[in-house]
């Protein structure tokens, strides 16, 4: 998603960026920071694809509503214009593995993506997705117009801020010319902790 073969090139901001997570009790390393980056694009990405499969799809009406719920923190991620992306983050600091009488409306939209077949490992999951201070390091924003998401460097203007980009493509037409269902649901539920980017260039791209 961010083109990581430049990342290392980045390894103080990272690590500046890492000393920021208050909430883990553990000094990160870069390394540690890039891992935790991967699993978090892959499951934008993941969340994408749920999207695309169910958005549409007349004869699974709950996998439907689900998908159409999710699909307003990408379409509308503000809500508040006082705060940008303020809906989008409340996604992102979701947490599906809070008790039953504590899920938010979000938890439950993250435990449809990624907990629905209870059989799968899902050790390899990071929730939150984003730490709060993450969330302020990181300025969201949502690109509909690529397929491959970025990370771009700090500017004079918010010299603490890295530019986060999240791919949003409009959903190609399915067909083996592009992505098929299959190829999506194939994704979603994909949890090979060596697998950060789906095979298919049209599922939006997690790393490159």
């Amino acid at each position: 998603m961010f083109g990581t073969k430049d990342l290392p090139l980045k390894s103080e901001k990272i690590n500046y960026i890492s000393q920021q997570l208050k909430e883990n009790p553990e000094e990160i390393t870069p390394d540690q920071f890039l891992n935790r980056l991967l699993k978090q694009s892959k499951q934008l990405s993941q969340i994408i694809a749920y999207i695309w499969r169910w958005a549409d799809a007349d004869d699974v009406p709950q996998k439907k509503d689900y998908a159409n719920k999710l699909k307003k923190y990408f379409a509308n991620p503000t809500e508040d214009l006082n705060c940008p992306a303020g809906r989008l983050k409340k996604l992102l600091q979701a947490n599906p593995n809070h008790s039953e009488e504590e899920l938010t409306e979000e938890d439950k939209l993250l435990r449809a993506v990624f907990f629905e077949d209870t059989s799968s490992d899902n050790t390899g999951l990071v929730f939150p997705m984003f730490y709060g201070c993450e969330l302020s390091v990181y300025s969201f924003q949502v690109n509909i117009n690529s397929f491959e998401g970025m990370l771009r460097d700090a500017t004079q203007n918010a010299p603490g801020i890295l530019n986060f980009y999240i791919p949003y493509p409009p959903c190609p037409h399915f067909g083996n010319a592009t992505v098929t269902e299959y190829e999506l649901e194939e994704w979603i539920q994909n949890r090979d902790k060596k697998k950060t980017f789906a095979d298919n260039p049209y599922i939006p791209t997690t790393s490159s």
